[in-house]
């Protein structure tokens, strides 16, 4: 698999995670204690997320483990 594909999945769990929650994505950036605006430059490209901020989006988030494989 492309890490584009990779980053389109992990961009479409993100916002589906979001909206079944009822989040908005500063909400994230908030509860990891990433500034905002770095959130946002990141999640353009996903591969810029260091693993400790990856595993807490995850957990956050509440990925199911086929949707964390799917990432990696």
């Amino acid at each position: 698999m492309k890490n584009y594909d990779r980053d389109a999945i992990f961009k479409s769990v993100v916002a589906k995670q979001c909206s079944l929650k009822s989040l908005k994505k500063y909400d994230i950036a908030d509860k990891i204690g990433m500034p905002r605006s770095t959130f946002y430059i990141k999640l353009r490209n996903p591969g810029s997320f260091t693993v400790d901020e990856m595993r807490d989006i995850c957990a956050m988030l509440q990925f199911s483990v086929e949707e964390k494989t799917s990432i990696i």
